[in-house]
């Protein structure tokens, strides 16, 4: 009698915490639930599969392959870009998990989502990967294809939700352009800044192009669309090598188109700075102090802008002094994203003219009319209103798979 109370005195906070009732609810992520009723029977008696990368883990650290192993029958590992356990910045071969010994299958190479040869090895697929809101993070291109993969070969999957680092209140930038849809870093057409999780997008997906998989999506207890990542009491683990900590998915989310300009963004040996510092070897001191200024003028929300200067140690200009501006985060909340980013550009094109240079390729940017009105200089309003405006039908996509208040 008294294990039938206790049971349902925790079901009851369970169930008040998804809700979003209990004011400081623990927030607990997909993870945690896994091998609680009624998603236990999921994966019980099956051979399973798995999607993961480095920070596909349990609160206390734990990886969801060794909590995997330990409860079910786990066969093969699909790793993303970046790689499993590891910090891969290139293509990731196949490999085999010294850990476990089990195959692992890149996703991030030739081969994009799991063959028919792969998923016959298993009964259910698993999938339990850390997003970070923005359209051009590969990672949702990945589970999109792993859907349709599975969707064929009538393999079920259950997808292991977490937080959006970045918040899922606000939803800004252009929506994509249909002539880039479907390369990995613009799969669907969303804005840039989408405000949804992982398992939400895979419900998009698999809803608007009728995909048709048996999907389960775990959700995320106690979370709530208005927090950040410093808001949920989550420990931090880097879902690719430059994002050591959340706020660098914050300045990510804000500035990292500005890497399809012939500039660094910090990128180094440990990534400490990376999406903090901005600058090239071919602006001088005097550009650098300039530029600082400039941006402080423009009091942007929640930012704090100063004059820098670096060695660069990847990416861009490996080896070369750049010079150029660091960005720090001086109150998450005021961010301006979208304003940021067009205000930011404007500065960068009026100081340097030609001499700021872009890949040819809007595709991060979602649609090249954005650049053209930055280049013309177009007051942001008028901007804002023509994203708002194409993005109707996204908003009511979006709509109608979001899973939490």
């Amino acid at each position: 009698m008294k294990k039938s109370v206790f049971r349902f005195i925790l079901n009851s906070l369970l169930v008040l915490a998804f809700l979003g009732l209990e004011a400081h609810a623990a927030v607990l992520p997909g993870i945690e639930q896994l091998f609680s009723a009624p998603f236990a029977q999921l994966l019980a008696h099956r051979r399973v599969g798995v999607l993961a990368h480095f920070a596909s883990r349990a609160l206390d650290g734990t990886h969801v392959v060794d909590l995997l192993r330990k409860q079910v029958d786990l066969r093969v590992i699909f790793a993303p870009e970046h790689g499993f356990r590891g910090t891969n910045d290139e293509q990731v071969p196949d490999s085999r998990d010294p850990v476990t010994g089990l195959p692992v299958y890149s996703l991030y190479g030739p081969r994009r989502a799991p063959s028919a040869d792969e998923l016959a090895q298993i009964d259910v697929l698993v999938i339990d990967l850390q997003d970070v809101g923005m359209r051009f993070y590969t990672y949702s291109a990945t589970v999109a294809w792993t859907l349709q993969s599975c969707a064929s070969a009538h393999k079920p999957v259950v997808l292991l939700d977490r937080p959006n680092p970045i918040g899922g209140t606000v939803v800004e930038g252009a929506v994509l352009d249909p002539r880039y849809r479907g390369k990995i870093t613009s799969f669907y057409p969303t804005t840039m800044r989408h405000g949804m999780t992982l398992g939400e997008l895979a419900r998009l997906y698999n809803t608007e192009l009728k995909i048709g998989a048996d999907l389960t999506v775990v959700p995320v207890m106690g979370w709530r669309r208005g927090m950040l990542w410093r808001d949920t009491g989550i420990r931090w683990f880097a879902p690719s090598p430059a994002l050591t900590t959340s706020d660098q998915a914050l300045l990510y989310g804000l500035f990292g188109v500005l890497e399809t300009f012939n500039i660094s963004v910090g990128r180094s040996l440990k990534n400490a700075d990376a999406f903090r510092v901005y600058g090239a070897p071919w602006i001088t001191a005097t550009e650098s102090r300039r530029l600082a200024v400039d941006l402080r003028k423009l009091k942007l929300p929640g930012l704090r802008f100063t004059q820098v200067e670096w060695k660069s140690e990847r990416s861009n200009f490996v080896g070369q002094r750049c010079r150029g501006f660091r960005v720090d985060i001086t109150d998450a909340r005021r961010l301006k994203g979208f304003r940021s980013l067009i205000a930011v550009m404007q500065v960068l094109r009026a100081q340097f003219g030609a001499r700021l240079e872009d890949d040819g390729d809007d595709v991060d940017l979602g649609a090249s009319w954005v650049r053209q009105a930055v280049d013309a200089n177009r007051p942001f309003e008028e901007i804002r209103e023509r994203a708002s405006r194409e993005a109707a039908d996204f908003m009511a996509e979006r709509e109608r798979v979001l899973l939490y208040r």
